[in-house]
């Protein structure tokens, strides 16, 4: 501290404040393994066959071919079972990489000997597509399955209700509805949540809450940084999925100014006219004089192209229209989907190849990578067109050509940190941790990673309680 405030030379300095830097970073590494080895201790008694072989049997069911990654994770899963851990694992990985996949695999691994699972999505537009893609999987499994969303006549709502107490319904996919205090399972042994970064920590603790040693999965729609998974989610052991199953997708990116947004209207003229589905996303539902409004543009478009089926969806409509106009995109019986950012959230639609993004500035890196996922699922080509309002703006359009020069999720996560620094990434509090009063995430990674080496060495040799008197008695780590 004195070397800190009355420093005799600037080496002094430096050494002073890397101490201090490194001591936060260990105290916090610390709790969260602490917590870490402690949640995973609980003995679960579960009778799941962990033989290698049951990845087999999953890969048999299903009508095309796991890639490397995704069986290392289902490997990764196993192991913490065999080890008798709670599982507490994050999966994260490229946009369209199968990261849904490996989630299946957790819950139907524990369904089909009898176990509840659940799977908390943030929309009910992802809820759905998780059901209408998978539903016909359990069903064939003699496994039930069912779909529990807020909006849900109260009639079907209290079916499933009793079927879930009852242990009858063994595999749940649902929005926040599976929060509410009147859920209640018989035996939920794994929660798998869907984009965990729209969900705060206490919701996402809250499934777990539903049962006794209950397993915990949570997936990040696009990759993050190691410096941000180690502090915000190092409680939890991470597995990294790069691979995508279908090889490289090709999607190409462009940047045109709103002064040639004709080029573009010419641009899903001839995409419309060669039979391809798209999209065009704008920020606000209804905007003002400054943000483009999704139903103002789906009127011009609407009369623009008047031999193209067009349909708008945003986030206050009903979820019976919002169903039926998936259902009617899925079937190409609508070509073109103006839309808010609700379709960012993993809409995998594979036969659509264009994305026009309006006022880009406003959304963030991670967000414009999410959108630009939807394209180009098939395999075949696709296209980012992004349509900045700022485009005189230098930093604006730096971060923007930032964005178009790279397809991957794992640099522009680096971009974004950098960019938006660790305050604004993610909200501190959000994620349970105390803020960090010296040290950077972006600035330190080389301390924050030593810092982790170390307290995984302390962890391994020291005691619980004595780690919590020694090192943790005056530091409290948020639940």
């Amino acid at each position: 501290l004195q070397n800190i405030h009355f420093p005799r030379s600037d080496i002094n300095l430096e050494k002073a404040r890397n101490y201090l830097i490194f001591r936060e970073f260990f105290i916090l590494q610390l709790g969260l393994l602490l917590k870490k080895e402690i949640s995973q201790r609980i003995s679960v008694d579960v009778s799941i066959d962990t033989e290698e072989d049951v990845i087999s049997i999953f890969q048999s069911y299903l009508p095309f071919k796991l890639t490397g990654p995704q069986v290392q994770v289902m490997k990764d899963i196993l192991m913490d079972i065999k080890k008798g851990k709670v599982i507490s694992r994050m999966i994260h990985g490229e946009v369209g990489s199968g990261k849904t996949v490996v989630a299946i695999f957790a819950l139907w691994l524990f369904s089909r000997t009898g176990y509840q699972s659940a799977l908390l999505a943030p929309t009910e537009i992802l809820a759905e597509q998780h059901y209408i893609n998978w539903q016909k999987f359990f069903l064939e499994q003699d496994i039930p399955v069912a779909l529990l969303l807020g909006e849900l006549p109260e009639t079907e709502k209290k079916r499933i209700k009793e079927g879930i107490k009852s242990g009858e319904i063994k595999v749940l996919i649902g929005t926040h509805a599976l929060l509410t205090e009147s859920i209640e399972f018989k035996n939920l042994k794994i929660s798998v949540v869907d984009e965990l970064h729209k969900f705060g920590v206490r919701q996402r603790e809250r499934l777990k809450e539903k049962g006794e040693g209950v397993h915990y999965i949570v997936m990040s729609a696009t990759p993050i940084p190691r410096s941000v998974a180690l502090t915000f989610y190092g409680a939890l052991d991470v597995s990294v999925i790069g691979q995508l199953p279908k090889g490289e997708r090709r999607v190409v990116s462009y940047i045109f100014p709103v002064e040639e947004k004709e080029k573009v209207y010419e641009f899903i003229r001839y995409q419309s006219s060669q039979g391809r589905q798209g999209y065009v996303v704008t920020p606000a539902i209804e905007g003002n004089e400054d943000i483009e409004s999704a139903i103002e543009e789906y009127s011009r478009i609407k009369e623009k192209f008047t031999d193209v089926s067009v349909a708008l969806l945003h986030g206050r409509m009903t979820y019976r229209e919002k169903d039926e106009i998936m259902k009617g995109f899925r079937e190409k019986r609508i070509m073109l989907l103006v839309a808010t950012s609700v379709i960012e959230s993993g809409i995998d639609v594979p036969d659509a190849t264009y994305i026009v993004i309006e006022q880009a500035e406003r959304f963030g890196l991670a967000q414009l990578h999410q959108l630009r996922g939807r394209v180009g699922r098939a395999g075949e080509a696709g296209y980012c067109i992004l349509l900045p309002y700022s485009f005189n703006d230098k930093n604006i359009m730096e971060r923007l050509e930032s964005f178009v020069q790279t397809e991957s999720g794992f640099e522009i996560a680096e971009i974004d940190l950098k960019i938006r620094g660790q305050g604004d990434l993610l909200g501190v509090r959000q994620h349970g941790i105390p803020p960090l009063r010296i040290g950077n995430i972006v600035r330190d990674m080389e301390l924050l990673g030593l810092a982790r080496e170390k307290a995984e060495k302390v962890i391994k040799s020291v005691p619980p309680d004595v780690i919590k008197e020694k090192f943790l008695r005056e530091v409290f780590v948020n639940e």
